[in-house]
């Protein structure tokens, strides 16, 4: 898998990454307003598209026919794009930051957003959670093995008496020992298809 972590950057341009066959992961800088046409088209491994709170612009079929299926938007505005951005895929989970003003995530779209994402943060290099105090649920996303490894649970250790349901999306394989031990509120938790070992 290939992942990419942005720095300094403000524009994605047009076909950046189209039809890559193995970018997983990318992370997107603070900074970076615009993402250009078929930018992710075609991208069948990548997952999950976190949008930084600086995004203004995502031009027609950015994510047109690709693998994503999460978006996360750190935002609290509405972001110029319209309904091509997601054509050929079928969105699972779309999410904003608590203060997102709107119901819509584009401008020109008809995709509703939920405003309720409160927390993020790293469980991991290529590992990371979003925290919906809303719906008590606790997302996590990335690439690697989700270990029981302290400096990870420490991440997510603040809410074991929260959070009541844990999704794992697409790309992580194993979830080691003792990964959720101490989370006495949890009711559920949602596997992908990627999860292997448990």
């Amino acid at each position: 898998s290939y992942t990419i972590a942005l720095t300094d950057t403000t524009e994605i341009k047009s076909y950046a990454f189209y039809n890559h066959s193995t970018l997983a992961f990318i992370e997107l800088n603070e900074g970076l307003t615009t993402i250009g046409e078929h930018a992710f088209k075609e991208t069948k491994s990548l997952r999950t598209i976190p949008l930084p709170s600086t995004m203004k612009k995502i031009e027609s079929n950015a994510f047109a026919t690709s693998g994503v299926r999460s978006l996360i938007y750190f935002g609290t505005t509405q972001i110029t794009c319209d309904d091509t951005i997601f054509s050929g895929i079928e969105m699972e989970y779309v999410k904003a930051k608590r203060g997102f003003t709107g119901e819509k995530l584009c401008s020109e779209g008809t995709k509703e957003v939920k405003a309720t994402i409160d927390d993020k943060g790293k469980s991991g290099e290529y590992l990371r959670y979003v925290v919906d105090t809303n719906e008590k649920e606790i997302f996590i996303y990335g690439i690697e093995e989700f270990y029981s490894d302290k400096t990870q649970r420490e991440e997510i250790q603040k809410y074991q008496t929260t959070i009541q349901k844990v999704i794992i999306d697409e790309g992580i394989t194993i979830i080691r020992n003792e990964t959720f031990k101490g989370f006495s509120a949890m009711t559920s938790i949602e596997f992908s298809s990627t999860v292997e070992t448990i």
